[in-house]
């Protein structure tokens, strides 16, 4: 019952980000579902965000806003199965089909790898991650009504993962937000292989079998944790991006900043993706600029910047960091607090 709950968590995400416009309707599913995972999680961190800043996290709140976004998600996945080309059957079986016996196995490989990744997951939270900062913060939000500021060390770091999963901690306990990272890793496979397509890569599912058996990862995907989401939004934007510049669609930009910006909202070291973001829209804007993609890369810029922001603000109103706990000596921030 708690891995169902989690996924109906992860489909009224989806749900939540189908309520895109005309532009939508022109992506392949795999786009728009794409796209939906970014928006949909973008309106539901900010929704529980905006409870907790305005010190309402509790039941009645939480449930009215959960059920809205429920409600939400439903309409938003009617939208979706009534586009021009959803996602039937006889697709997924032609995509069966297009594999070879090498495909296949490695497709059966990876199944077995999720199964066993699932039954970790399945289990009580236990690491120290889980038991002393993020599941304890969250336990702290509920209890206070909402954020409290703590001069800790890991207290005051972007926190719109554990917004997230604010209903699954709240009617589920923490086993229930361990499951759910265990499906962000399933995301994170998924936007492997797209970008595996997408380089050309002969064998994509490879390419996700390695993921999936990365020590660290296939660590963090039994435990609660924010390291997975970084990946899933961060490479998110850039597949968005790679197919803003091969479709020539440059509404898919201010998207993937979007995710950008919501993946620093989750950890800092996501800006570690910049780079690549930079780059990848050059190219989309056809290596030059012009007005219109001035004007995009400027919404683009802005998206990014204002989804985090929340968290900039609180951090240099409470500490007088932007960043805090970093560049303390950049702000002149003393180091007088508590560090664990």
């Amino acid at each position: 019952m708690t891995t169902l709950a989690a996924l109906l968590w992860l489909l009224v995400l989806l749900g939540l980000g189908n309520f895109g416009g005309e532009w939508s309707r022109r992506l392949s599913p795999y786009y728009r579902l794409l796209c939906a995972w970014v928006l949909g999680s973008a309106v539901a961190g900010i929704s529980f965000l905006a409870l907790s800043r305005w010190g309402q996290f509790a039941q009645a709140q939480i449930t009215i806003v959960t059920g809205l976004l429920t409600l939400l998600g439903f309409l938003g996945w009617l939208r979706f199965f009534s586009g021009p080309d959803p996602l039937p059957v006889h697709r997924w079986k032609e995509l069966w089909r297009s594999l070879d016996v090498w495909d296949r196995r490695t497709a059966w490989l990876v199944g077995a790898c999720l199964f066993v990744l699932w039954l970790d997951a399945g289990t009580p939270p236990r690491s120290g991650d889980a038991m002393r900062y993020h599941l304890a913060q969250m336990e702290d939000l509920v209890r206070n009504g909402g954020f409290v500021y703590r001069p800790y060390y890991h207290y005051n770091f972007p926190i719109y993962y554990s917004y997230l999963t604010t209903p699954l901690y709240f009617f589920s306990g923490g086993l229930a937000v361990k499951l759910f990272n265990f499906l962000v890793m399933g995301v994170v496979a998924v936007v492997t292989f797209g970008l595996g397509r997408a380089a050309g890569i002969r064998r994509p599912m490879v390419a996700v079998l390695g993921v999936l058996l990365t020590p660290g990862l296939f660590r963090s995907a039994a435990t609660v944790s924010n390291d997975l989401a970084i990946l899933a939004y961060g490479l998110a934007g850039i597949l968005l991006l790679h197919e803003a510049a091969k479709s020539r669609n440059q509404s898919l930009i201010p998207i993937a900043y979007a995710a950008l910006g919501f993946a620093v909202g989750v950890k800092y070291q996501s800006l570690l993706f910049l780079p690549w973001f930079v780059w990848l829209t050059w190219v989309a804007l056809g290596r030059r600029l012009q007005w219109d993609g001035i004007r995009r890369l400027i919404l683009a810029g802005l998206v990014a910047l204002l989804l985090p922001a929340p968290f900039f603000l609180r951090n240099y109103l409470n500490t007088g960091d932007p960043v805090w706990p970093l560049q303390l000596d950049l702000f002149g921030v003393e180091r007088d607090y508590l560090y664990e």
